[in-house]
């Protein structure tokens, strides 16, 4: 749940899915839109349940406005137009030919190596964040999977939206606002992304400023 605050799915319910959709004969679709980012294969390829459809933008466009989806072959058989009677899927950007090549070209500048290398920068934010609470006594958590990190200011770790509403917004606010002064740009749900830009010095930067606005805020 990337809006509701970095936090990962838990495995039984993603293969509860799995299960409910094959008892019935229904089509099982993932949403691979913000999470493709975090294994070559999809988060799909770290759970090891196979949807029937998924769904892709972001990253695979290079920066153009982008959507794409895919799935097995019984599905996509459907839209072959060399069938009697096939699905259309149509639109006026389909196939464009600038967001093909800026996407392609993305992909190629992020091999697994990447990939690998910005989820242990994301690891050692969240790390980071979770001890800086800790030295400063404030209660809250940083969750997240790979190099998505959202911060939370709360006893436990939500696994829902629910829980992840529970916690003290006021302190988000400030924190966030604290953080922009830091000249840190992070979205105001706390909500942090490491990219292939970043090193580990600017992880060491970020986290460094965090410890700052707590002392501030706190």
């Amino acid at each position: 749940m990337g809006a509701g605050g970095m936090i990962p799915a838990d495995r039984e319910f993603l293969e509860a899915l799995r299960a409910l959709t094959v008892q019935h004969e229904a089509l099982l679709i993932f949403d691979e839109v913000v999470t493709f980012r975090l294994e070559p294969g999809g988060v799909q390829e770290r759970y090891r349940v196979r949807p029937d459809l998924t769904s892709f933008a972001k990253i695979i466009g290079g920066g153009f406005p982008v959507g794409a989806f895919g799935g097995r072959t019984e599905v996509m058989e459907q839209f072959d137009p060399a069938r009697p009677r096939p699905l259309w899927q149509s639109g006026t950007f389909n196939g464009n030919a600038i967001t093909m090549i800026a996407g392609a070209v993305a992909m190629e500048h992020y091999p697994a190596s990447e990939v690998a290398r910005i989820n242990a920068l994301g690891d050692r934010l969240r790390d980071g964040f979770n001890a800086t609470l800790r030295h400063a006594d404030v209660t809250g958590v940083a969750t997240g999977y790979g190099s998505f990190v959202g911060v939370h200011f709360a006893e436990e770790a939500p696994r829902n939206y629910r829980m992840a509403a529970r916690g003290d917004q006021t302190l988000k606010r400030l924190v966030h606002l604290g953080l922009l002064a830091e000249g840190i740009f992070c979205a105001p749900r706390l909500m942090f992304c490491t990219s292939t830009a970043m090193d580990e010095a600017v992880i060491g930067g970020v986290i460094a400023a965090f410890g700052r606005v707590l002392e501030r805020v706190a």
